[in-house]
């Protein structure tokens, strides 16, 4: 699971779920919820825990995985020290 500070957005997600190959219509059955809520979840600016660790299982994905697909990105402005 990344680490508890650490902000997971929803363009991360996305960058994840393309990597995997999952339409958003797919992503979103595997989860229970409708496309359009998983759209809403690829816009956001911060994920919640728990709903990272769902998505991390709906992509069939691992942690590690999304850590670096994070690494791949710079920290959101107020982020940065």
């Amino acid at each position: 699971m990344p680490s508890e500070n650490a902000v997971i957005t929803g363009e991360i997600i996305r960058s994840l779920r393309q990597l995997k190959g999952f339409k958003q219509s797919v992503a979103a059955k595997k989860m229970g919820i409708s496309q359009q809520a998983f759209s809403k979840i690829e816009r956001a600016k911060n994920i919640c825990p728990l709903k990272i660790a769902l998505l991390i299982i709906a992509l069939e994905s691992t942690a590690e995985e999304l850590e670096k697909i994070k690494s791949l990105y710079p920290p959101p402005p107020h982020f940065i020290v």
